[in-house]
């Protein structure tokens, strides 16, 4: 669906394409998907805020855009978004020893994240759901590598929507504002570090506010 041509060409669509598929010869039962090949999206790591800025616009714009289109990705933690990177590695790299040229023969040449035109990607769509607008919006399911989602229970639905929205605020702030707080801290006479936890705690309040009555 979000791989169509009706949306393929949409640049908030940040759900990692289809670029191919094909059926098992032996077990039409089983189909095989072609994707892009992407990277973690810490590898390499963070530079400078912008880094930071364009990684949360375009996470955001991606969110919007498969919640207009009705679809709850339901898992959209840190290892289920990845980003293309070969815009950072212009000799390309290896597969397997990521930071080496495509033949393994030394290091890749790299260049920082600022000078590259890098595009974040949602994955792992396994157990996301299509609810068309006319469907009541809830599910049921504890699955997800974020457990500490609130709502999760196999018994009472819940807003899968709502739950998208708290497994990524969830994840900025373990990903981003507790992995650099020690830093902030260690810097704290500093004017722009001051500015960057200002930021953070600005990015994070609309996501990551406790609603009692869930």
């Amino acid at each position: 669906m979000l791989s169509s041509d009706r949306f393929s060409e949409d640049p908030r669509n940040h759900c990692v394409p289809i670029l191919d598929y094909f059926v098992d010869q032996d077990d039409t039962s089983i189909a095989y998907m072609v994707m892009p090949f992407l990277r973690l999206t810490d590898d390499p790591p963070f530079e400078t805020v912008n880094d930071i800025i364009d990684y949360g616009n375009q996470l955001l714009q991606g969110l919007v855009f498969m919640h207009e289109q009705q679809v709850a990705h339901r898992d959209c933690s840190e290892k289920n978004i990845m980003m293309d990177a070969d815009s950072l590695f212009p000799k390309g790299y290896h597969p397997v020893r990521s930071h080496h040229l495509p033949d393994a023969s030394a290091l890749a040449p790299q260049l920082w994240r600022a000078k590259g035109h890098i595009k974040y990607y949602y994955v792992d769509f396994g157990i996301s759901v299509h609810l068309p607008t006319d469907s009541p919006k809830l599910v049921v399911g504890g699955y997800g590598r974020d457990q500490d989602v609130p709502e999760l229970s196999f018994d009472v639905p819940y807003d899968p929507f709502k739950v998208d929205i708290f497994i990524l605020g969830n994840m900025f702030k373990r990903e981003i504002y507790d992995v650099s707080r020690p830093y902030i801290l260690w810097h704290s006479n500093s004017r722009f570090m001051h500015g960057l936890e200002l930021f953070q705690r600005g990015f994070l309040v609309t996501f990551h506010q406790c609603d009692d009555s869930k």
